[in-house]
């Protein structure tokens, strides 16, 4: 558990950006997306509108970090817990959902349509050493810093 100053040493350690979000999997927690919603936090699912709203909780989402108490409990609760990649950026949210949006579907093996569940630390942390430099672009671009 780390204490309130968590989003202050996240902004001293990624010093010069904007903005500070998190890309959260809620499928990782049921507690995630209804602590989103009840918050007063800028946030969008990364999925597509019209998904439905059992999707829709499962689905990974950006949520800008501040003074809050969703970000309070966030950093409280989740952190070692893989619940969500954090991202130090001076995009403004609309062009991250727009660049995060491009990645959530892949193609399977057989050209079945899949979710890439890329905001899941498990899965980055094995994704980002083994991809080059040209997946990596594809994955990260402009945003910023993971």
């Amino acid at each position: 558990m780390l204490d309130t100053s968590s989003l202050q040493c996240f902004k001293e350690h990624c010093p010069g950006f904007r903005h500070y979000y998190a890309l959260v999997d809620c499928a990782i927690d049921e507690r995630i997306y209804p602590q989103i919603t009840k918050s007063s936090c800028d946030s969008s699912t990364l999925f597509w509108h019209g998904i439905g709203e059992t999707l829709k909780a499962a689905s990974p989402h950006i949520v800008e970090l501040g003074s809050d108490p969703f970000t309070q409990w966030l950093f409280q609760e989740g952190w070692g817990n893989s619940w969500c990649i954090f991202l130090a950026s001076n995009k403004p949210m609309t062009e991250l959902v727009q660049h995060f949006r491009r990645l959530a579907k892949v193609r399977g093996p057989n050209n079945e349509n899949w979710y890439f569940r890329y905001c899941d630390p498990r899965y980055m942390r094995v994704l980002l050493p083994l991809s080059d430099s040209a997946q990596l672009n594809r994955i990260m671009g402009d945003t910023g810093v993971f």
